[in-house]
This record gives structure tokens, C-alpha cells and sequence, in this order.
């Protein structure tokens, strides 16, 4: 076989194979074919491969802050040792009895990790507040009015607000309820049209980016 069919017709064969068989099982029952015993088997076959790209990105990730500890890399090389340091407890412990069942591993995931994840989700709280700033600058009568409707909305959310009069509560449900969820709802609509159509750009071959080129 030639290189240029392995490289490039190959894989866009298996993605149309895979993307028909799957979408066909979805709205077909044909028992006759074993069309969703094959892609059940597909399924399967993809999650393996999730995991095994789980894998390869837990090297990659070693092999970086390694790199970076040999080099001395100024300003990341201490924080790279205390990465896989972590990360090498976390596997070991997490191998220790039943998987993911010892009570060090659970302590671990508890109160060091999750601590940790809160507190670096709490540092997007400033940069909402710093969007929320400079969008809320009235310059037309569409930030005015997303000014007003952001003020209505927080203090809905706000104890404050109730106690300042009992109408903010009311108006902030009816904001979020049929405005917010309006928007909400044209904006899913797009990105599933969007997705159908990055889907059959796929099957069709047309999307390079799957394949790792442009």
C-alpha cells in the first residue's frame, strides 16, 4: 500500500465507516445485520482508546516537567518536581488495596485536591468581575440594557436585594426564566448546527484538523 493511502484515504475511510455505522444505529434497528451488537463493539473500542490517550498524556505531561527539572528551567523547574512528585503519589496510593478505595488515597482526593481545584476556580471569580466591567460600560442601549438586566439578576441572587423590596426576586426569575433562557435556547441551536455541520465535514473528509494537519 502506499503511503499517501495510509496517511490520508485510510483514515478517512474508518472516521466515514465508523460516523455511518454509528449514526445508523441510532435511528435503524436491524437485528438481521447485528448493527447494534457492531457498534456497541465500536463504542468499546473508542473508550480503550480514550484511555490509552489518557496514558500517552500522562507521559507527555512527565516528560515535560522532567525536561524540566534536568534543564533547570528558571521560574518552573521547583514547581515540575512538585508536579510529579503529586502525581507519582497519587498513582501509587491510589494502587494500594482495592483501586481508588484506600483511605489515604480518599484523604488525598478530599481535602488536598479538591482544595486545590476550588482554589484556582475562585481565581476566574476576578477575571468575571473584570469582564463583567467592561461590559457593563454603557455605550449603547444594549449594554444599558444588560446593565439593568445584570443589576435585576444580582440582586435576585443577593440577600440584599429582597430586603430592599420584594420585587427585585420576581424580576430576576423573569429575566433568567424567559430572556436568559430564550438566548440560551438560540444559542444551543447554533452550536448543534454547528456541530452537524463539523460532524459532516468529517465524514466527508473535509476537516483535515482530525487528522493532526490543516
Amino acid at each position: 500500500m502506499s503511503s499517501t493511502f495510509l496517511n490520508k484515504e485510510l483514515p478517512i475511510i474508518l472516521i466515514f465507516a465508523t460516523g455511518v455505522i454509528m449514526i445508523a444505529s441510532y435511528f435503524v434497528s436491524a437485528p438481521e445485520i447485528y448493527l447494534d451488537p457492531l457498534a456497541s463493539n465500536l463504542s468499546q473500542a473508542a473508550s480503550l482508546v480514550a484511555a490509552y490517550a489518557t496514558i500517552l498524556g500522562i507521559v507527555t505531561l512527565a516528560i515535560i516537567h522532567i525536561n524540566h527539572v534536568v534543564k533547570r528551567t528558571k521560574g518552573q523547574w521547583i514547581y515540575s518536581i512538585v508536579a510529579l512528585a503529586l502525581a507519582l503519589l497519587m498513582i501509587v496510593v491510589g494502587f494500594i488495596g482495592e483501586l481508588g478505595t484506600h483511605p489515604y488515597f480518599i484523604w488525598l482526593y478530599q481535602y488536598p485536591l479538591i482544595a486545590l481545584d476550588t482554589t484556582i476556580y475562585s481565581l476566574l471569580a476576578f477575571y468575571i468581575v473584570s469582564a463583567a466591567f467592561r461590559a457593563f460600560k454603557v455605550r449603547s442601549v444594549e449594554a444599558l440594557i444588560l446593565v439593568v438586566a445584570g443589576i435585576f439578576v444580582m440582586l435576585m441572587n443577593a440577600p440584599v436585594g429582597a430586603a430592599i423590596w420584594s420585587g427585585f426576586p420576581t424580576i430576576g426569575n423573569w429575566i433568567m426564566s424567559v430572556p436568559n433562557s430564550s438566548g440560551f435556547r438560540g444559542f444551543i441551536i447554533g452550536a448543534a448546527i454547528g456541530a452537524i455541520a463539523i460532524g459532516l465535514r468529517v465524514l466527508l473528509g473535509k476537516e483535515k484538523g482530525v487528522l493532526g494537519r490543516s
